[in-house]
Protein backbone atom coordinates (compact mmCIF):
# COMPACT_ATOMS: atom_id res chain seq x y z
CA UNK A 1 0.00 0.00 0.00
CA UNK A 2 2.11 2.33 0.97
CA UNK A 3 4.44 2.11 -2.61
CA UNK A 4 1.13 2.21 -4.50
CA UNK A 5 0.89 5.41 -2.35
CA UNK A 6 4.32 6.81 -2.95
CA UNK A 7 3.92 5.90 -6.74
CA UNK A 8 1.17 7.93 -7.55
CA UNK A 9 2.45 10.39 -5.54
CA UNK A 10 5.38 10.38 -7.72
CA UNK A 11 2.93 10.66 -10.78
CA UNK A 12 0.98 13.06 -9.34
CA UNK A 13 3.61 15.83 -7.90
CA UNK A 14 6.10 14.93 -10.14
CA UNK A 15 8.41 14.40 -6.95
CA UNK A 16 11.30 12.17 -7.37
CA UNK A 17 11.20 8.85 -4.88
CA UNK A 18 12.53 10.00 -1.85
CA UNK A 19 10.58 13.26 -1.53
CA UNK A 20 7.59 11.01 -2.36
CA UNK A 21 8.33 9.20 0.43
CA UNK A 22 8.90 12.14 2.74
CA UNK A 23 5.77 13.87 1.99
CA UNK A 24 3.57 10.13 2.16
CA UNK A 25 5.64 9.28 5.54
CA UNK A 26 4.57 13.23 6.77
CA UNK A 27 0.82 13.00 5.26
CA UNK A 28 0.39 9.35 7.02
CA UNK A 29 2.30 9.41 10.37
CA UNK A 30 3.87 13.25 10.68
CA UNK A 31 7.07 10.80 11.19
CA UNK A 32 10.47 12.83 10.21
CA UNK A 33 13.08 10.49 8.31
CA UNK A 34 16.16 9.60 10.57
CA UNK A 35 18.96 12.29 10.17
CA UNK A 36 22.24 12.22 12.29
CA UNK A 37 21.71 16.15 12.94
CA UNK A 38 18.58 15.47 14.89
CA UNK A 39 19.64 12.77 17.06
CA UNK A 40 20.35 14.11 20.22
CA UNK A 41 22.22 10.97 21.14
CA UNK A 42 24.84 10.89 18.19
CA UNK A 43 25.62 14.47 18.20
CA UNK A 44 26.03 14.31 22.26
CA UNK A 45 28.24 11.31 21.87
CA UNK A 46 30.18 12.90 18.61
CA UNK A 47 31.50 15.81 21.22
CA UNK A 48 32.10 13.64 24.07
CA UNK A 49 34.68 11.85 21.82
CA UNK A 50 35.58 15.27 20.69
CA UNK A 51 36.36 16.80 23.83
CA UNK A 52 38.13 13.75 24.51
CA UNK A 53 40.67 13.68 21.73
CA UNK A 54 41.76 17.90 21.83
CA UNK A 55 41.81 17.83 25.26
CA UNK A 56 39.68 19.79 27.95
CA UNK A 57 41.59 23.40 27.19
CA UNK A 58 40.51 23.08 23.57
CA UNK A 59 37.04 21.83 24.08
CA UNK A 60 36.71 24.58 26.44
CA UNK A 61 37.69 27.15 23.47
CA UNK A 62 34.91 25.50 21.53
CA UNK A 63 32.31 25.80 24.29
CA UNK A 64 33.22 29.74 24.81
CA UNK A 65 33.09 30.02 20.42
CA UNK A 66 29.75 28.27 20.42
CA UNK A 67 28.06 31.17 22.02
CA UNK A 68 28.53 33.42 19.22
CA UNK A 69 28.98 30.89 16.04
CA UNK A 70 27.75 27.81 14.96
CA UNK A 71 29.55 24.43 15.41
CA UNK A 72 27.51 21.86 14.42
CA UNK A 73 26.57 22.28 10.95
CA UNK A 74 24.30 20.07 8.59
CA UNK A 75 22.30 20.47 5.45
CA UNK A 76 22.69 18.99 2.31
CA UNK A 77 26.02 18.95 -0.67
CA UNK A 78 26.49 17.26 -3.63
CA UNK A 79 22.99 15.86 -3.17
CA UNK A 80 23.97 14.04 -0.32
CA UNK A 81 22.81 15.17 3.67
CA UNK A 82 25.49 15.66 5.55
CA UNK A 83 26.34 16.70 9.82
CA UNK A 84 29.93 18.82 10.17
CA UNK A 85 32.01 19.47 13.37
CA UNK A 86 34.20 22.30 14.31
CA UNK A 87 36.69 21.54 16.01
CA UNK A 88 40.16 22.67 17.19
CA UNK A 89 42.85 20.39 15.81
CA UNK A 90 46.50 21.04 16.37
CA UNK A 91 48.16 18.50 14.03
CA UNK A 92 47.62 15.57 11.46
CA UNK A 93 47.64 12.52 13.95
CA UNK A 94 44.64 14.66 15.76
CA UNK A 95 42.48 14.89 12.57
CA UNK A 96 42.89 11.44 11.57
CA UNK A 97 41.83 10.01 14.87
CA UNK A 98 38.59 12.47 14.90
CA UNK A 99 38.03 11.42 11.52
CA UNK A 100 38.22 7.38 12.07
CA UNK A 101 36.18 7.79 15.60
CA UNK A 102 33.37 10.05 14.39
CA UNK A 103 33.17 7.93 10.99
CA UNK A 104 32.83 5.21 12.90
CA UNK A 105 29.91 6.41 15.46
CA UNK A 106 28.13 7.84 12.29
CA UNK A 107 27.91 4.39 10.61
CA UNK A 108 26.99 2.90 14.21
CA UNK A 109 23.70 5.21 14.38
CA UNK A 110 23.38 4.73 10.69
CA UNK A 111 23.31 1.18 11.41
CA UNK A 112 21.26 1.36 14.27
CA UNK A 113 18.60 2.73 12.03
CA UNK A 114 18.87 0.55 9.31
CA UNK A 115 20.08 3.03 6.79
CA UNK A 116 23.10 2.73 4.42
CA UNK A 117 26.19 2.42 6.32
CA UNK A 118 28.85 4.08 4.38
CA UNK A 119 29.94 7.46 4.77
CA UNK A 120 32.03 9.87 2.86
CA UNK A 121 34.20 12.81 5.24
CA UNK A 122 35.88 15.83 3.92
CA UNK A 123 38.00 18.04 6.27
CA UNK A 124 36.93 21.83 5.04
CA UNK A 125 37.88 24.89 6.91
CA UNK A 126 34.98 26.96 8.35
CA UNK A 127 34.77 30.45 6.68
CA UNK A 128 34.75 32.85 9.87
CA UNK A 129 36.88 30.80 12.56
CA UNK A 130 39.12 28.93 9.83
CA UNK A 131 39.16 26.32 12.14
CA UNK A 132 39.05 22.87 10.66
CA UNK A 133 35.60 21.48 9.82
CA UNK A 134 34.75 17.48 9.29
CA UNK A 135 32.01 17.19 6.97
CA UNK A 136 30.27 13.39 7.10
CA UNK A 137 27.80 13.19 4.28
CA UNK A 138 25.84 10.10 4.39
CA UNK A 139 22.76 9.03 2.20
CA UNK A 140 19.20 8.59 3.45
CA UNK A 141 17.52 7.18 0.40
CA UNK A 142 18.56 4.46 -2.48
CA UNK A 143 19.37 7.38 -4.78
CA UNK A 144 21.56 9.06 -2.11
CA UNK A 145 23.64 5.39 -1.41
CA UNK A 146 24.01 5.29 -5.14
CA UNK A 147 25.68 8.63 -5.23
CA UNK A 148 28.07 7.14 -2.24
CA UNK A 149 28.63 4.10 -4.18
CA UNK A 150 29.51 5.95 -6.86
CA UNK A 151 32.16 8.37 -5.50
CA UNK A 152 33.73 5.13 -3.55
CA UNK A 153 34.26 3.38 -6.51
CA UNK A 154 35.97 6.41 -8.64
CA UNK A 155 38.09 6.69 -5.40
CA UNK A 156 39.04 2.86 -5.24
CA UNK A 157 40.38 3.42 -9.05
CA UNK A 158 41.73 6.65 -8.59
CA UNK A 159 44.03 4.62 -5.49
CA UNK A 160 44.60 1.96 -7.90
CA UNK A 161 45.87 4.15 -10.32
CA UNK A 162 48.66 5.86 -8.83
CA UNK A 163 49.99 2.45 -7.35
CA UNK A 164 49.49 0.93 -11.11
CA UNK A 165 52.57 3.13 -11.70
CA UNK A 166 54.68 1.54 -9.19
CA UNK A 167 54.59 -2.33 -10.17
CA UNK A 168 57.02 -3.32 -13.11
CA UNK A 169 55.66 -4.36 -16.30
CA UNK A 170 57.90 -7.23 -16.53
CA UNK A 171 56.80 -8.92 -13.56
CA UNK A 172 54.33 -11.74 -14.09
CA UNK A 173 50.51 -11.57 -12.13
CA UNK A 174 50.61 -13.14 -9.32
CA UNK A 175 47.38 -14.45 -9.71
CA UNK A 176 48.21 -16.53 -12.30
Amino acid sequence: MFLCTVFLVKLWTGKSTSEAIKTVQHFFGNSQPYSLSTDNLFVQEAWENIKIIIGNKNFSDLESLSRSIQLLLSSYASGLPYIAFTVVCDDENTKARLESILTSLAVKYLTIHNMYPYVLTDWKVHGILHYPVLMIRYSENQEQSKIIESVMRLDNIAISGRHQSLTDENEGDISE
